[in-house]
């Protein structure tokens, strides 16, 4: 998933793009989670969100305000999806007990993003073959993203 994809970044017209992570978010939030929703939106009123409309009805909101402010939440959600997707990548390692392997890669030879990429990556190809040796997948995942360092003396 990339962070900011549903931000065009073209300046000629005032569109974005969302994610179709993003947009499922967004169903199952309405779906599932309204009420807390509504407890959020409660919550925001309490502590001042209120005061902050009502203060803003004289003023004709900026139209590049708008957008910033939707950019930014959009970007958090997204943001927040990346985070949990790999924490739970994380925790699936942990109880397939790979911690040990990991920590034997050489990090001067393969850095912390492919690594990181190559653990979410098995970790969807566990959960549907688990009679795969998480070892041996891990170590085949690295092969495939692993870019070696020109410079290094062994590749």
């Amino acid at each position: 998933m990339e962070i900011n994809n549903f931000n065009n970044n073209n300046s000629n017209d005032n569109q974005f793009v969302i994610s179709y992570e993003l947009i499922c978010l967004l169903q199952w939030i309405i779906e599932h989670e309204s009420e807390q929703l509504k407890q959020l939106v409660q919550r925001a009123m309490q502590s001042g969100l209120q005061e902050t409309i009502h203060a803003d009805d004289s003023q004709e909101p900026v139209l590049e305000d708008i957008q910033a402010i939707i950019i930014d939440f959009f970007e958090l959600c997204e943001t927040l999806i990346a985070e949990v997707e790999h924490e739970q990548s994380v925790k699936k390692v942990i109880a397939k007990n790979l911690m040990p392997t990991i920590d034997q890669i050489d990090s001067q030879q393969c850095d912390d993003d492919t690594l990181r990429s190559s653990i979410d990556s098995i970790t969807m190809e566990l959960d549907q073959t688990p009679q795969k040796s998480a070892r041996e997948v891990l170590y085949k995942e690295i092969l495939k993203q692993w870019k070696p360092n020109k410079k290094a003396a062994i590749n």
